[in-house]
C-alpha cells in the first residue's frame, strides 16, 4: 500500500500546482482515501500537514527538523494521516479521557516560549490557528499516547540478561577512543600572522623559563582551554602534536589556519571498553525501542486489517 499512497500524494500535489484557479477548489475537494466512516480529501491532507507544522513552529521546532518533517510528509503524508485516524479511532472506542488540566499545562508550555501574550497571539494568527485548534490537537495527541502506552509500552519488558548479552555482542559500539586532557594557549592570527606568531613565541619562551602555564594562558590566550579531546575529534596537525606528548610536557607552537596553539598535556587515557554500568541505560533504551517498533507495527497492522481503508487511485 505504501507505494500507491506515495505516488498518489505526489500526483495530487502536482495536480493542485498546475490546475487553473477555477479548478483548484475541485482538486482540493478530491477524495484521496476513505477510512472507516471518514472521508479524506486532498484539502484534509493539506490541513493535516499545515496543522502539524503550525504546532511544531509554535513549540519552537528548529528549521532543520521542520525540513525533515516536510520531506517525510512528501513521502508518506497520506499514510501518516490514515495511521493517525485509525489510532485515534481506537482511542475513542476505548473512551480514553484527557483532563483539562493536562491540556492547560501543554498550552501553557507553548505560551511560555513567548515574551508576552500579545506575541503568542500574533504567532497564532501568523500560523492561522486558534487556541481551540491547538487544544483539540493536544487532546488527540494525549489520547493516542495513552492508548499506545496501554497497548504497547506497558507490555514491554527488557530483561537485565538481554542488556548483558547486547553488551557482549556489541563491544565495538562501546569502545572509548584514546583521549587527552589539555591546557592550551591560543593566539589568533586576526589578519596579522607575523604578530600573532611573535606573541606565541614570547609566550612559549616564558613557559620554558618555568612560568606557570595557567598564568601564561590568562595573559596570552584568546580562547578557553581545550580540555578533554578524543582521538579523531581535532585537526590532524593538532592530534599529531598532542598525542605525542608526555604528561606534563609542553608542546612547541602548533599552527592552524586561524592561529597558533601551545599545549600542555595534563593526562592521557588509552582506548578502552566502557564498563557496562556506564552504558546499561543506553543499551536498555535501544532494546526497548527495538521491541516497541516491532510490537507497534504488528499492533497497527492489526488495526488496519480490522478497519475499512480505501485508497483512491485516480483524480476526479
Amino acid at each position: 500500500m505504501r507505494r500507491n499512497i506515495n505516488v498518489l500524494f505526489i500526483v495530487f500535489v502536482l495536480a493542485l500546482l498546475v490546475a487553473p484557479r477555477n479548478a483548484v477548489a475541485a482538486v482540493e475537494d478530491t477524495i484521496v482515501a476513505v477510512v472507516n466512516d471518514d472521508v479524506i480529501t486532498l484539502n484534509d491532507l493539506k490541513d493535516y500537514i499545515d496543522s502539524q507544522v503550525a504546532q511544531m513552529k509554535l513549540e519552537g521546532t528548529s528549521p532543520g527538523e521542520l525540513k525533515e518533517f516536510m520531506e517525510e510528509m512528501e513521502r508518506n503524508g497520506l499514510e501518516r494521516i490514515i495511521d493517525d485516524k485509525i489510532i485515534l479511532n481506537a482511542a475513542n472506542k476505548k473512551d480514553i479521557k484527557v483532563e483539562d488540566e493536562m491540556v492547560d499545562r501543554r498550552v501553557d508550555g507553548i505560551r511560555a516560549q513567548y515574551k508576552s501574550e500579545d506575541e503568542f497571539v500574533k504567532a497564532l494568527l501568523e500560523e492561522g490557528v486558534s487556541i481551540t485548534d491547538i487544544r483539540k490537537k493536544i487532546v488527540n495527541q494525549i489520547k493516542t499516547k495513552r492508548l499506545i502506552d496501554e497497548e504497547i509500552r506497558s507490555k514491554i519488558y527488557v530483561n537485565p540478561q538481554e542488556v548483558t548479552e547486547y553488551y557482549k555482542n556489541h563491544f565495538e559500539e562501546y569502545q572509548k577512543p584514546e583521549r587527552v586532557n589539555l591546557d592550551s594557549v591560543f593566539i589568533a592570527k586576526d589578519g596579522a600572522p607575523d604578530q600573532a606568531l611573535a606573541k606565541a613565541k614570547e609566550a612559549l619562551a616564558k613557559l620554558k623559563e618555568g612560568k606557570d602555564f595557567k598564568d601564561i594562558a590568562k595573559e596570552y590566550s584568546q580562547s578557553p582551554s581545550v580540555g578533554v579531546m578524543k582521538k579523531g575529534q581535532a585537526l590532524p596537525e593538532i592530534e599529531k602534536t598532542v598525542f605525542a606528548l608526555n604528561t606534563g610536557e609542553i608542546s612547541d607552537i602548533c599552527e592552524v589556519a586561524n592561529g597558533y596553539y601551545i599545549f600542555k598535556l595534563l593526562g592521557h587515557s588509552p582506548k578502552e571498553l566502557a564498563a557496562i554500568d556506564e552504558v546499561k541505560d543506553d543499551i536498555y533504551n535501544k532494546i526497548f525501542q527495538q521491541k516497541f517498533r516491532e510490537k507497534f507495527n504488528i499492533w497497527l497492522e492489526k488495526l488496519k486489517k480490522d478497519a475499512f481503508i480505501d485508497i483512491k487511485k485516480h483524480v476526479g
